[in-house]
């Protein structure tokens, strides 16, 4: 390596305590020192028990009078040793707390430097405090490691390191630096499932939890006293007798100086700060989805206002969260309601430091509306004065639903949009979350697995947001290892509670589910007769949804089936369901020919005006994954077809509320009979498939029933050919095998003999019409005869039930 490691660290301004550190580590300084000061307190303890406890006449200690001098002698020697690991701690903090003011390579960066032997940079990051951490969290450790490194062949990296003078040398960089420059630690990481990504967003853990460790032992720094209330605070304001019976205080004292603030909610709450420094109508309402953190916005507003960063117009002002729901249910007529209510406002106004703040405000509104109380115009002099600062919460529904209209709320409230988080911020926060449940429970969280709870956590489940339902996730992830006794927190245990709690497979494909994915086809074709093409489409789809490469901000799949009724169009889509969702039950299904009308979108996202909910909405809401079935797709409304094409390329819908319907995971399946004439005349003419495709998706287009953008937007349009007489037998094979099914459940069996299916091929084989007239035939023909024979005695449990042909004359 062309960097001297060893001048490096003797000409870092961090020198004399990394020796310090490499003699005397802080972590036994810190214990020692609190050793020594209990014993020291014990020692002076017992020298003064004596003459304290005498004048109370209480325990006799006489015996400690004589031991005086002995004591004196412990408490002389521990002293000066206490002295020394304290000096010690200081001259160390004194410099390693400087670290970002002065020092151009951080201190943990350092310590690696220091350990160095042989210019080996990767080993010595490897075996230090950082790096095993790091490690660690990417789920690399013990035997890995080692391995690694007695393998490896090339120990010395031939570049120089690059110090930027603006910014300091990290952990983060220095992993970096190895990864781009070293090929074998690379290909390591990459054995391991680590990818730069996964190992700087390890490394950005670590430094985060370091800089969280030294904010807590740096107790004397100005945010950790910021966070100890004044003497007196309480005193400041006016007295809240009536609003202190509904509300408490969202406070900046105290609370945990662990948490991190994403850049969103900062710049959240700079917009907050804005408006409430107005000089009139300062009044916030914020809007956001259950979950996405309006509470915690109004505790990091807390925050700045109590370490002094805000602006002077809210300095030493206080919010206190007014508890609507418990103020509702304390009232009973609407006299009551306003005197108490206008009482606590004014007793806010005359403290002169309050920023009241109420959640669920429409709820508020629609529960006083109850009682005949207009809460808006009751308190519209206040919202337009300088008297009283509001902030109200309100979720994305009921903001649009009773709010958005109303002009008061217009004109008085500044309104401000809390969305979800980015999934890096969201990681951040869950980072947090996983850090909390470490110390309730003895588990270890990799990064990977983290990683995957995010993603799931956006991808499979579509209530709530991220990453609310992310920590959820995470909760109930580590309350099942528990209790299976797993400790270890990895991707795999991800995928095994997303498989559990949706039928959707994910994760590594196991060999019994890569046998199926690879003899899909054959599978399908056990259910389906012909209809080769199909069959591939929809395996080689599966296949490429199985896997992970298809596009996660669409359908899992979305094709069309072309072809006239009764050729597998239906069939295939509860095949597909029950292949890939494990359950053939798995499939909603929506009759196209009842959205024709004007009001068809309507029906299907549901209506403002009227407060009908939509059935498609309602639909992908209860059952998110699996098979969507639209029937006849032909018969729906040019507006019909224009939301699928947004659901086919986007994947979510907005419902009446404005709330998005997420459709990604499920497999959507149009079925059409157009061109189903076309397809039937030439397959009487024997044309091939290949050779009348793109004019059969012409025909379609020049009779306006699809947009060439609509059909385009489809993975695939399949064609389904009419069924040949051989089909056609193979069918009712099948079909008879079903009823056979549920016969044995009654105890009787069905004998399937040539008879029966020449019967049935002669009553209901019509190729054009495909084998719904066969399933005809059994319904009217053969059930009708068992059901007389069970009914009338001629058969019952146990018996064998066999036709003959003068059965059928």
């Amino acid at each position: 390596m062309i960097l001297d490691l060893c001048k490096t660290v003797k000409e870092s301004d961090l020198y004399s305590v990394l020796i310090l550190e490499k003699i005397f580590v802080h972590k036994w300084r810190h214990r020692i020192n609190n050793l020594l000061s209990f014993l020291i307190f014990v020692a002076i303890a017992l020298l003064i028990a004596p003459f304290v406890l005498e004048k109370f006449n209480s325990v006799n200690l006489d015996f400690l009078v004589y031991e005086t001098l002995k004591i004196i002698g412990i408490l002389l020697i521990l002293l000066p040793l206490w002295l020394a690991v304290y000096l010690s701690e200081l001259f160390f903090r004194s410099l390693y707390f400087k670290e970002k003011e002065e020092s151009l390579i951080g201190f943990e960066v350092l310590k690696i430097f220091r350990d160095t032997r042989n210019n080996d940079l990767v080993e010595s990051f490897l075996f230090s405090k950082a790096g095993g951490k790091i490690m660690s969290r990417c789920g690399i450790y013990g035997d890995k490691v080692q391995n690694f490194l007695a393998e490896r062949k090339n120990k010395i990296i031939d570049k120089e390191i690059s110090f930027d003078p603006q910014n300091i040398f990290t952990v983060k960089d220095l992993v970096l630096f190895l990864y781009e420059n070293n090929q074998e630690f690379e290909d390591f990481l990459f054995r391991n499932g680590i990818r730069e990504k996964q190992l700087v967003g390890s490394a950005e853990w670590i430094i985060r939890e370091t800089e969280l460790k030294k904010k807590k032992e740096q107790w004397w720094s100005r945010e950790s006293l910021e966070r100890v209330p004044c003497i007196g605070i309480g005193l400041a304001q006016g007295v809240t007798y009536t609003l202190g019976q509904f509300s408490v205080t969202i406070s900046g004292y105290g609370g945990s100086i662990d948490k991190v603030s994403t850049a969103k909610t900062k710049e959240i709450v700079n917009n907050i700060e804005t408006v409430l420094s107005r000089a009139r109508e300062a009044n916030v309402i914020l809007v956001g989805e259950e979950g996405v953190g309006k509470i915690e916005v109004l505790q990091d507003f807390a925050k700045i206002i109590t370490q002094r960063t805000t602006v002077p117009q809210l300095e030493h002002k206080i919010i206190v969260l007014f508890d609507s729901g418990l103020f509702i249910s304390s009232v009973k007529e609407k006299q009551e309601f306003e005197q108490t209510f206008l009482k606590i406002l004014k007793e806010s106004v005359d403290a002169g430091n309050i920023i009241l703040a109420i959640d669920k405000f429409a709820d508020f509104l629609l529960n006083a509306r109850k009682l005949g109380v207009e809460v808006l115009t009751l308190i519209d002099s206040y919202l337009a004065s300088d008297r009283l600062q509001l902030i109200v919460l309100s979720d994305i529904d009921k903001f649009h639903q009773f709010l958005e209209q109303d002009p008061i709320v217009v004109r008085r409230f500044e309104k401000i949009i809390m969305e979800q988080p980015a999934l890096e911020e969201a990681m951040i926060v869950l980072q947090e979350a996983a850090r909390d449940l470490e110390h309730s429970y003895p588990v270890f969280f990799t990064y990977l697995a983290l990683e995957e709870v995010i993603t799931s956590a956006d991808r499979y489940f579509t209530d709530g947001v991220i990453p609310d339902k992310a920590i959820d996730l995470a909760v109930e992830l580590v309350s099942v290892l528990v209790k299976n006794d797993k400790y270890l927190v990895e991707k795999e245990d991800v995928f095994n509670l997303v498989r559990a709690k949706t039928n959707i497979p994910v994760g590594e494909i196991k060999e019994e589910e890569r046998a199926g994915l690879v003899d899909m086809e054959d599978i399908l074709h056990k259910r389906v007769i012909g209809q080769d093409e199909a069959i591939k489409v929809v395996s080689d789809a599966v296949r490429r949804a199985r896997s992970g490469i298809q596009n996660s901000k669409r359908p899992m799949g979305t094709f069309l089936f072309i072809g006239s009724t009764g050729v597998g169009k239906t069939e295939t889509a509860k095949a597909l369901a029950e292949i890939f969702f494990k359950n053939e039950e798995a499939i909603s299904r929506l009759d196209m020919s009842e959205y024709q009308g004007e009001d068809a979108v309507d029906k299907l996202i549901g209506s403002f005006e009227n407060g009908r909910s939509g059935l498609l909405a309602n639909i992908l809401r209860e059952k998110p994954y699996g098979v969507l079935l639209l029937d006849e797709l032909e018969k729906a409304s040019k507006g019909v077809h224009d939301l699928f094409l947004q659901i086919i390329d986007e994947g979510v819908f907005s419902d009446m509320k404005g709330k998005k319907v997420n459709a990604r995971n499920v497999v959507l399946i149009a079925t059409s009979n157009a061109g189903s004439d076309l397809i039937w005349k030439m397959s009487q003419n024997n044309v091939p498939y290949e050779n009348f495709k793109k004019e059969l998706v012409d025909t379609i287009i020049d009779r306006g029933i699809f947009k060439p953008e609509f059909l385009n937007r489809f993975d695939a349009v399949v064609t389904f050919q009419p069924l040949k007489s051989d089909e056609l037998r193979q069918i009712a094979v099948l079909m008879l095998g079903g009823l056979r099914k549920r016969l044995k459940n009654q105890g009787i069996d069905l004998l399937i003999n040539e008879v029966l299916v020449d019967y049935l091929m002669k009553q209901g084989s019509d190729p054009k019409f495909g084998a719904r007239p066969m399933n005809r035939a059994i319904q009217d023909k053969v059930e009708i005869k068992i059901a007389k024979m069970l009914i009338s005695g001629k058969i019952k449990n146990g018996s064998t039930v066999e036709f003959k042909e003068e059965d059928f004359t």
